[in-house]
């Protein structure tokens, strides 16, 4: 009925979110907010001003030097649990600002 080569939606959408780079990459951004949201999000969310996700690194704007301090020294801790979180190695660094 359909051909020889019967595939998964899931296999298909797969596919074409792999083969659109900008795709795979807003969605990825997406998976990194809310696995921040979902970790750390109810513990800084009145310190936090904007999270965005670009090209392997996580961009936080604070309102607060002393949280800023904080944060960057617990960078990588923070990196390998988001990355546990996703599933993926997905975030390389974290830029506070």
């Amino acid at each position: 009925m359909f051909g020889k080569e019967e595939q998964k939606i899931s296999d298909l959408l797969k596919s074409i979110v792999k083969d659109n780079r900008q795709l795979d990459q807003r969605l990825a951004g997406d998976r990194v907010v809310k696995a921040w949201e979902e970790l750390f999000g109810a513990n800084f969310e009145q310190y936090v001003d904007g999270v965005r996700y670009q090209s392997n690194i996580l961009y936080l704007s604070l309102n607060s030097s002393v949280l800023r301090q904080e944060l960057h020294l617990s960078k990588q801790k923070i990196v390998l649990r988001l990355n546990e979180a996703i599933g993926e190695e997905l975030i390389k660094d974290i830029r506070l600002k």
